[in-house]
């Protein structure tokens, strides 16, 4: 079966971040990889991403908003491709 690739969009999410991850990491039979990608967030979604423990998840972290957005960095990251 493929992987799953996730790219989660990050920037002044915090509250609905968890139930996001929680939603997408919830099925531990999906094989899934997710790239959350931090577009220099300037709430706790870094802290939340960062107190995270899933090795499916995997966090990008940009340093400045806006350039080529999350999007296509998140896609750059991906480790299958088809």
């Amino acid at each position: 079966m493929p992987l799953i690739s996730v790219v989660i969009p990050v920037h002044g999410v915090e509250e609905y971040l968890d139930r996001c991850l929680d939603s997408v990491l919830g099925d531990q039979s999906a094989p899934v990889e997710v790239i959350a990608v931090n577009d220099a967030s300037p709430d706790r979604s870094g802290d939340i991403l960062a107190a995270r423990r899933d090795p499916r998840l995997r966090v990008l972290t940009t340093p400045a908003p806006g350039g080529p957005g999350p999007a296509p960095i998140g896609r750059a990251s991906c480790r299958e491709r088809v």
